[in-house]
């Protein structure tokens, strides 16, 4: 596992896929966010607090340290309007039913960095003037920047963990009212009903997960877009490692043609389903009472039919 998320954490760093999965999800594929504007930002997110167990203690350091995948810092110019945020991806090549507590953290760490950026620039700039603003250490004018978490599943099976924290939780009543709830930005593979909303080759590579849990569909897939005969390096050692595919090419230079991948996978599994009717015929000759000796083992055509009988 430790391999798929390296490699796609490499892949979804790239600035104009990261742009393309945003316009995706946030804006139905309206190019709102663009790659050459996205800044990147350290993927570690901290907060240093004092905590004293008991009354009278004395307070100690604590940290909460946690690291992201891909962070970046993003402008969204929209009907005349401009805004910076924060916007996260965090991976999942296998499914996580604990994921919305996870993404909750990682955006409530960043708004509580940003809130210290604040409260160390106020204090040294002294523009803390009532006492309200120095208990809090920001002001009234502070504002902090959106952050947005958006997960990106690359599995082909559907996602039947939570989606949210109220999915989550024990709830039962009118209490569900006065509970906050956290909803992931999920993209699942198997739920992507149009890949027009991506203009990248993100897109190839989703549609390629998508459609691997049925050889068939991918098989239709791959020999019907020209896109999967000419990938890109970086697509192509995605999925070599996601979908198990071994590429023939030279070197890495080269475009890879997954057609031909597709083609080789389904000959193997051609050849593998021979051999189990080929056992599972020796076995029930053996049940009869012939042993291995008794017959041609290689009976079986391209068809899978007995070519030879028992002697």
């Amino acid at each position: 596992m430790g391999k798929k998320d390296n490699i796609t954490k490499e892949y979804m760093q790239d600035s104009r896929r990261f742009a393309d999965l945003c316009n995706a999800v946030l804006f139905h594929g309206r190019q709102v966010i663009v790659g050459g504007d996205l800044e990147e930002k350290d993927t570690t997110e901290i907060l240093n607090f004092f905590y004293s167990a008991r009354e009278g203690k004395r307070a100690e350091s604590v940290s909460i340290q946690k690291y992201r995948d891909v962070l970046k810092n993003a402008v969204i110019k929209e009907n005349g309007e401009m805004c910076l945020a924060v916007i996260g991806i965090e991976n999942q090549t296998e499914i996580n039913y604990v994921m919305p507590v996870r993404g909750m953290l990682y955006d409530a760490l960043n708004y509580a960095s940003q809130i210290a950026d604040f409260k160390k620039t106020n204090h040294t700039e002294k523009k803390l003037k009532s006492s309200a603003e120095f208990l809090s250490g920001i002001t009234s004018e502070c504002r902090l920047k959106p952050v947005i978490t958006i997960v990106l599943y690359w599995g082909a099976e559907k996602w039947d963990a939570p989606r949210s924290l109220h999915e989550m939780l024990d709830l039962s009543g009118s209490i569900a009212a006065f509970i906050p709830d956290y909803r992931l930005n999920l993209v699942v593979p198997c739920e992507i009903s149009d890949n027009h909303m991506f203009q990248t080759e993100l897109g190839t590579a989703l549609a390629a997960v998508q459609a691997s849990g049925d050889k068939n569909k991918l098989y239709a897939l791959v020999h019907s877009n020209p896109a999967y005969q000419k990938l890109d390096t970086d697509t192509m050692k995605l999925l070599s490692v996601l979908l198990s595919f071994k590429f023939s090419q030279e070197s890495e230079k080269e475009d890879g043609n997954m057609c031909k991948a597709v083609e080789e996978l389904f000959q193997e599994g051609i050849e593998r389903g021979r051999e189990e009717e080929r056992e599972e015929l020796l076995s029930k000759l053996k049940e009869f009472g012939y042993l291995p000796g008794d017959f041609d083992i290689k009976m079986l055509d391209a068809a899978g039919k007995i070519t030879s009988t028992p002697q």
